[in-house]
């Protein structure tokens, strides 16, 4: 969606949904299947799999005939669903030699859920002309404006071979879900929170 109001602001958004499946994500541990024999069993979701995603931006410009000539306001915002991760039991439970690929109880590939995102990124610019040829262009860039918390990764070693009858399981990042080790859903690393960022670029 493109929405223009006069040629002092513009609006751009764009939304996504889709499904991403696979049957192992990285070249690493956590692509290598629980059952050599069975590799088919694996198809799930992808680690990529976002569901959901939004990205909007807009620019807006002063008026020349105002005190604010040659300043712009711009921005893109981006809201995107959790990403997947396999819930692992952390030890070799099934007395394989491998004790990092073992799932709790009979869950697939991917079955949790981890952190939303959410980023609004600011940028406040203005042109200082020199003549009709040269420009001075300024910029100061807020990176994650509202510095809230963006979970990347999160633990997902559950800490036992089958699901504890009667403790809420885990699904989601934030849902209270009980772990014998207690780690499943804590972050293991995040996004930067709020940056500033200055700019100057002369033309000329």
């Amino acid at each position: 969606m493109v929405e223009k109001a006069g040629k002092y602001f513009s609006l751009n958004a764009n939304y996504t949904l889709s499904h991403t499946l696979d049957d192992g994500t990285f070249v690493t541990f956590v692509s290598t299947p629980q059952s050599n024999a069975q590799r088919n069993l694996e198809r799930a979701n992808s680690n990529q799999d976002a569901r959901h995603r939004f990205v909007a931006n807009f620019t807006a410009a002063a008026p020349q005939s105002t005190f604010l000539r040659n300043f712009q306001l711009s921005s893109i915002i981006t809201l995107q669903s959790a990403r997947p991760f396999t819930l692992f039991v952390g030890f070799d439970a099934n007395n394989d030699g491998n004790p990092v690929t073992d799932r709790v109880g009979n869950s697939p590939r991917n079955s949790y859920r981890g952190d939303n995102l959410e980023t609004v990124d600011l940028r406040l610019a203005r042109a200082v002309h020199f003549g009709e040829r040269k420009t001075l262009n300024l910029s100061v860039d807020a990176l994650t404006f509202l510095n809230n918390t963006n979970i990347d990764e999160v633990f997902s070693v559950y800490g036992a071979p089958d699901f504890v009858t009667g403790q809420i399981q885990p699904k989601h990042f934030g849902d209270g879900g009980f772990s014998p080790s207690g780690a499943v859903g804590a972050p293991r690393t995040a996004f930067n929170t709020r940056q500033f960022q200055l700019g100057a670029k002369f033309t000329f």
